[in-house]
């Protein structure tokens, strides 16, 4: 009976080394767990636009024959009344011969909503008896039609009339009312130039005549 007991025994010890291995076994090959991970980009919406270049007229005077002198930045030298000459340039800055324009280019990545407005009224800065001084715009890239794609103001070819003055007021140059039309973006279609012209009265003030446009743009998303 002595040594079945201590038989019986040294069975069960056996079996709990067996059960004992089985289990560091186990948590050495370890368990198998999962997650998850988020990658995330918020998209940004970037409105720029460039202004460059001035408009510089030069020096002259209004021929005494003539009421008005009417020039224009686009080589468009319009005489005066009567067939005459109405504008006396005398200085190199500017003649009949040199196109010279201020050039808006969108550099954002969105379509904008492009106003302008001067700082002053024509008969502020220019003066006289009857001035006026108007701006077109022109589309130079695509075919010239492709820069705004929602309704282009003051013109959009270098023949047609300065419809839009210059004024105090705020007024729209290429704009849209519809969502994602305006000015827009792509290097293709992304710049247009803009052209001057001044009615100077002959009675006007010798002297320099200056005046600001602030050119503004609004993300039309």
């Amino acid at each position: 009976m002595v040594v079945m007991i201590v038989t019986v025994v040294g069975t069960v010890f056996s079996v709990n080394k067996l059960e004992e291995f089985v289990g560091r076994f186990a948590m050495a090959t370890g368990a198998a767990t999962s997650g998850t991970g988020q990658v995330n980009l918020t998209g940004a919406t970037n409105n720029a636009i460039t202004v460059a270049g001035n408009v510089d007229f030069g020096s002259g005077y209004v021929n005494a024959n003539v009421s008005t002198a009417n020039i224009s930045s686009d080589t468009n030298f319009v005489v005066g009344s009567s067939g005459l000459t109405g504008w006396f340039n005398t200085t190199a800055a500017w003649n009949a011969n040199v196109s010279t324009n201020i050039t808006l280019v969108n550099t954002g990545n969105t379509i904008v909503n492009l106003t302008f407005a001067a700082n002053q009224s024509v008969a502020s800065w220019l003066g006289g008896t009857g001035p006026d001084a108007r701006i077109k715009i022109v589309s130079i890239e695509q075919g010239g039609t492709d820069t705004c794609t929602g309704t282009l103001y003051a013109t959009t070819v270098y023949t047609g009339n300065y419809s839009m003055q210059m004024n105090a007021t705020t007024q729209n140059l290429c704009t849209s009312a519809t969502q994602g039309l305006g000015m827009d973006f792509l290097d293709t279609s992304d710049e247009i130039k803009a052209y001057f012209n001044l009615l100077i009265p002959r009675n006007v003030a010798s002297g320099t005549r200056s005046t600001t446009l602030t050119f503004t743009s609004t993300a039309n998303q």
